[in-house]
């Protein structure tokens, strides 16, 4: 399962040209798939990576047009994505 994300994670990175801590969803999805091989992922993990996007500076993506304004703010691609990853968890039983 974590090498079908980490080849979904490769092509979201191509596509849009990010990397971890430029503040988008790769954020949420590197940890979540290094916890998820580890066998670590959990609901207050996933929890935990998400608010972790919060003191960064969003430098790609629609946010990126926020600058400074984006610090402070948990961003969406990492909140949405968050929430897949909890689905998945309760109806896989991770």
């Amino acid at each position: 399962l974590a090498d079908l994300f980490e080849l979904g994670l490769e092509a979201i990175m191509k596509r849009g040209k990010a990397v971890p801590f430029d503040k988008t969803m790769i954020d949420c999805w590197k940890p979540a798939i290094e916890a998820l091989r580890a066998n670590e992922l959990t609901i207050e993990k996933v929890d935990e990576i998400v608010e972790a996007t919060a003191p960064m500076k969003a430098l790609k993506g629609r946010a990126s047009y926020l600058g400074d304004r984006s610090i402070g703010h948990i961003d969406p691609g990492s909140s949405s994505s968050g929430l897949m990853f909890k689905s998945l968890i309760k109806e896989v039983g991770l």
